[in-house]
């Protein structure tokens, strides 16, 4: 006997009238918000035989269907189920009904059987009817809305049976809030099955826009609609309560903050549509373990005292009942915010006393499973302040390990003053946080103070040194960070002397060693300390350090000039803190340092979106100096495209920064330098002449070296921008001196990169004084340490009259076999739209384009035995040389026309009119 062939077909209410509303398709609102994604989706349900639009309550199921069916332009049979349509008679009456709506006389005369005393079986009756509908001629849509009201076996027999032996021309679309008892797996297999779930039907912040503001009607800021969005998780019927709360409302932003699952609309809904129609056990493990903010089984289990929690929760995730999973593999979980908030609220009403003893045990789980920050946070939730406390200060070392300070110290935020001041390791790492995080020295001195006080009451011994040495490492930044190269050294060495062997904060001494050594232009010490920087990071399992060690090595191969190892570096240093997701900061700084490489490449759009994920991060993991160097950078590549405006916006950014908190005089220098530039590109517009080159010449005249004059990578910088000011002045011999001065003073340091810069502004200086030959020396000189690394904008970041002299380089190499760098200045001058330009003596080809240096005779027949697809060697036999000419031929066609091969060769010369 077949499952479903059930013996409850006897006589049924099936005799009476249908309810003929439940077959109408819902009307789609005037304003409903379209959703071209998803209808575009839906197109795909011709193709296979089911679709399953399963997600919670309030997600937008029905609508979109409605929607939907309306522009699909086929068939389409509608039915609303309800908890009456377990009956499978009740329920077959109502879809062959529904079916025979649109295709009149296709379900006599099985629907009039159904429910008769001697009624066939239900299987017959069906094989009876899809052998009808195999006779459609057009696609038919057949849509179950609400599915997840039936729970008869026999039903979902019935429906699997159906699927087994669809017709061809038609499909089923089930809408439900779980997921059905149905063979989904093996039509997922075998391609006959489209999904689209909650996360699919969830708004999009564009679409949360349009929902409140044109559906809902009101007038609400970016903010407030991207605040709700976030709140809700662009759950649909949260986003319609809460605009039906503020509709008539004044304090419109007071209700965006205070939105929660606790308001009155979501509280009834979620209790009414939700809650309440759960099993009492399936209720009772939400509310016990509504506490957790995220959770996994073996937790759950010990938070709750009961076995299972594996099944329930697959139970929880298959009903829809908002629960999100936070990892592919299905082990970690957590519940929709407002769902989270309706819970707890249900639970303080029903058990208040139960909160605690629940947080206790979620405690107790977490510090046995190594999430220190979180069994802080459920012990501080359970009144435990001591016991989170000693956490805190016990595991303080191994947060900052594996990359959790930040986490530990927005829980330890939480404690009474009083217990806080009896953990000093915690306030010295909290100290390291205000640096980092806020720039905030003077807080952090307080801290330190605090610490050191507790160190020096503590009886001497290993843990009272231990301490006092990570006092002295983190006043060693303070002294970083205000340029206090004598004041580092002691710092360091004190910290050095007292610091435990495997204490984190040992890598703290080696990163401010370092950046002290770079200030000062040591490369040197600077790529020393660091590598030992690595090395501890990687014999404590410090992913952090390493990534904060590969970045930093990346500054040290920029500045000698190595593009492209400072590249691969930075890529190691990007790798290595993605893998992790607590160490925002570093992808931070990783991608800054990425965007300075990509800019010199003149990757104009791979740098500014190296900069936008910087700043992501960068919010993310609570760092204020790298908002400094974003914004400067991004000034830059602004200026690169032309655009000025955004570029003085980036930069106005970039000095609020630097005059708000201490940072590094590196950082000041490059945000100095950057305006610099701006003020001398605003100065070259018609209105911009009189007013803003008088500010870059005060600058100048007002700018004083550092006294000690010991942190050259900083002055070095200034001291170019004052240069550049100089050349604009016209005072081309002042500037040429001093430029000669920086450049052995960078060659001698081994900053090639430096010396790259500092050579191509030399270059303009010794011809706009009237010595040429000087000019395409240094230019020559700099273009033989440019080109192996592929620096392109520090050439091009010089504008035209950079352009005009590569140009003359070119037609001082006229008439030789080949010139040296022939092709990479070619390149420079296609970078700065200055080929187009080329002209004077050298002309070209009636109505092409002027090349700077014409091809030979020899070079065009050569050129048009390639184009022909001649091989090297056919057309060194055609020609009766060898194929070592025949190549030497093409390399210089390919660098006169500023291309890569032999494609581009002929595809250039078609372009000029040389074919």
């Amino acid at each position: 006997m077949h499952p479903f062939a059930s013996d409850s077909l006897g006589p049924v209410e099936v005799r009476s009238p249908l309810l003929t509303t439940k077959l109408y398709i819902p009307a789609v609102r005037p304003n409903t918000v379209s959703r071209p994604r998803l209808l575009e989706r839906l197109g795909g349900a011709l193709a296979v035989r089911l679709t399953l639009v399963s997600a919670p309550a309030g997600a937008g199921k029905s609508t979109l269907l409605s929607e939907w069916l309306r522009r699909a332009g086929c068939l389409s049979a509608w039915v609303s189920l309800d908890a009456a349509d377990n009956d499978p008679a009740r329920f077959f009456a109502y879809v062959m009904t529904a079916v025979d709506d649109v295709v009149p006389g296709s379900a006599e005369p099985e629907r009039a059987l159904l429910g008769l005393p001697d009624c066939p079986p239900l299987e017959s009756l069906l094989t009876a009817w899809l052998n009808r509908l195999c006779a459609l001629d057009r696609p038919l849509l057949l849509v179950l809305d609400d599915y997840h009201v039936i729970e008869a076996g026999a039903v979902h027999a019935a429906v699997g049976f159906l699927l087994d032996n669809l017709p061809p021309q038609l499909h089923l679309v089930i809408a439900t809030r779980t997921d059905p008892p149905l063979p989904l797996a093996k039509l997922r297999a075998r391609g006959h099955l489209l999904e689209v779930r909650g996360d699919d039907l969830r708004f999009t912040r564009s679409e949360a826009a349009v929902f409140l503001q044109q559906t809902m009607g009101l007038a609400l800021a970016a903010e407030e609609v991207a605040a709700l969005e976030a709140r809700t998780e662009g759950w649909i019927a949260g986003l319609q309560m809460a605009a039906l709360s503020m509709q008539g409302r004044d304090d419109v932003a007071a209700f965006v903050r205070a939105f929660s699952g606790s308001h009155r609309h979501i509280f009834d809904y979620l209790v009414e549509e939700v809650l309440d129609q759960q099993p009492e056990d399936v209720q009772e493990f939400l509310l016990q373990t509504c506490i957790l903010e995220r959770f996994t089984a073996p937790l759950c289990e010990a938070v709750t005292g009961r076995p299972g929690a594996l099944a329930m929760l697959e139970v929880l995730e298959r009903r829809n009942l908002f629960v999100v999973a936070l990892d592919h593999e299905r082990r970690w979980y957590r519940y929709h915010p407002l769902f989270a908030d309706l819970l707890r609220s249900r639970l303080r009403q029903r058990h208040p006393e139960l909160e605690p003893t629940l947080s206790l045990r979620a405690a107790d789980w977490c510090e046995r499973n190594g999430l220190i920050g979180e069994a802080m946070r459920y012990a501080v939730g359970a009144q435990d302040i001591e016991r989170a406390a000693r956490l805190a200060e016990s595991q303080v070392d191994s947060a900052y390990i594996a990359g959790h300070c930040s986490l530990l110290w927005a829980e330890a935020s939480r404690l009474p003053l009083d217990l806080t001041a009896r953990c000093p390791r915690l306030r010295v790492h909290a100290a390291l946080r205000c640096l980092y995080s806020q720039g905030d020295v003077g807080e952090a001195e307080a801290l330190l103070s605090s610490a050191e006080a507790a160190a020096e009451a503590q009886a001497p011994g290993p843990e009272a040194r231990d301490l006092l040495g990570m006092v002295a490492a983190v006043r060693a930044c303070i002294a970083d960070l205000q340029g206090d190269e004598a004041g580092v050294q002691r710092l360091a060495e004190q910290a050095r002397a007292n610091l435990a062997e495997r204490n984190p904060l040992r890598g703290v001494v080696a990163f401010t060693l370092g950046d002290m050594a770079f200030q000062v232009g040591d490369l040197e010490r600077a790529e020393c300390e660091w590598r030992e920087l690595r090395r501890l990071g990687r014999a404590l399992g410090a992913s952090g350090m390493v990534a904060s060690a590969a970045r930093a090595l990346m500054a040290v191969e920029e500045t000698r000039g190595r593009l492209r190892a400072a590249l691969a570096l930075g890529h190691e240093a990007l790798t290595i803190a993605q893998a992790h997701p607590e160490l925002q900061r570093e992808v931070a700084n990783a991608n800054i340092y990425l965007s300075h490489i990509l800019y010199e490449q003149d990757d104009l759009q791979g740098a500014e979106r190296a900069l936008r994920d910087a700043m992501r991060h960068a919010e993310a993991g609570g760092s204020f100096d790298a908002a400094v160097a974003i914004h400067t950078m991004l000034a830059r590549v602004r200026l690169a495209q032309g655009d000025l405006t955004g570029a003085a916006e980036a930069l106005c950014e970039a000095e609020r920064g630097v005059a708000g908190g201490p940072v590094t005089s590196d950082l000041a220098a490059e945000c100095a330098a950057a305006r610099v530039r701006l003020w001398l590109a605003q100065s070259r517009l018609p209105d911009g002449a009189v007013a803003l080159l008088p500010a870059a010449e005060r600058w100048a005249d007002e700018w004083q070296a550092r006294p000690g004059g010991r942190l050259v990578w900083a002055e070095e910088l200034e001291q170019i921008a004052v240069l550049r000011v100089r050349l604009a002045q016209g005072r081309w011999q002042e500037a040429a001196g001093s430029l000669s001065s920086l450049a052995a003073q960078a060659g001698a340091g081994g900053r090639t990169g430096r010396l790259i810069e500092i050579l191509a502004l030399q270059a303009l200086a010794w011809r706009a004084q009237g010595e040429p030959e000087r000019g395409y020396a240094a230019l020559a000189k700099a273009l033989t340490l440019a080109e192996p690394e592929g620096y392109v904008r520090v050439f091009v970041d010089e504008g035209s009259a950079m352009a005009r002299l590569l140009k003359e380089m070119l037609i001082k190499a006229r008439g030789r076999q080949s010139g040296r760098h022939l092709r990479y200045v070619h390149r420079l001058l296609a970078a700065s739209g200055a080929r187009a330009a080329c002209a004077g003596a050298l002309a070209g080809p009636p109505g092409g384009e002027a090349l700077v240096e014409p091809l030979s005779e020899r070079e065009l027949e050569v050129l048009r035995l390639a184009a022909e697809g001649l091989s090297n060697r056919e057309i060194a036999a055609r020609l009766i040389v060898t194929v070592g000419t025949v190549k030497t031929h093409l390399h210089n066609v390919y660098g006169k026309l500023g291309v890569e091969g032999r494609m581009q060769a002929v595809a250039r010369a078609r372009a000029l009119n040389l074919l």
